[in-house]
């Protein structure tokens, strides 16, 4: 099989369902200890963000493991499945790694190029070192994400202009009230 990625994200998954699926850094640990236990698991990575809750993994399994991952994502929010079984989706193989060079690189996001995200990925990696739930293919693949992810700000525009959801408002807001030094916004 090889890897995996598996989860929500903002194209295909309202936002009060991810924020009810949002880990936390304690859930993360847990869930990466748990996954351990797994036999189908090899390599689990967890990246949980306003945008987005993706677990990127390895395994040597014929199929994506989604039992072990369904009980961690229940587990982990004592949420039923059906909750968030429609808004579920997978790649595997060469399409999950292109999706994750492209979350890397800012082109998967809400506001594409926005910078945050690289950071993202990176604590995603470092938690997932941290617990021992990266070893070799997982490891290395996620370490060039992110040497992708830096060399597409370095040598692209990317992440010139708005970057993010409040400079994208901020600037939609001065289009259409103009100079907003003398405004008072209430959010």
């Amino acid at each position: 099989m090889g890897f995996f990625v598996w989860g929500v994200r903002h194209q295909n998954c309202p936002l009060e369902i991810r924020e009810k699926l949002h880990f936390t850094p304690k859930q993360i640990a847990c869930a990466l200890e748990k996954a351990k236990g797994s036999p189908d698991i090899l390599e689990l990575a967890i990246l949980s963000t306003c945008n987005r809750v993706e677990f990127y993994g390895y395994t040597e399994s014929a199929f994506v493991p989604e039992e072990p991952l369904l009980s961690l994502m229940e587990e982990s929010h004592a949420l039923q499945r059906d909750f968030f079984l429609p808004y579920l989706f997978r790649l595997e193989g060469r399409e999950m790694i292109r999706h994750l060079f492209r979350v890397a690189s800012g082109l998967d996001s809400l506001v594409v190029g926005e910078n945050e995200i690289l950071g993202q990925v990176r604590e995603a990696f470092r938690t997932a070192q941290e617990w021992h739930s990266v070893q070799f293919f997982l490891y290395r693949l996620m370490e060039k994400a992110l040497k992708v992810g830096k060399d597409v700000r370095t040598r692209t525009k990317i992440n010139e202009g708005a970057v993010s959801i409040p400079s994208v408002a901020l600037e939609l807001a001065q289009k259409i009230f103009g100079n907003l030094a003398q405004k008072r916004v209430m959010i």
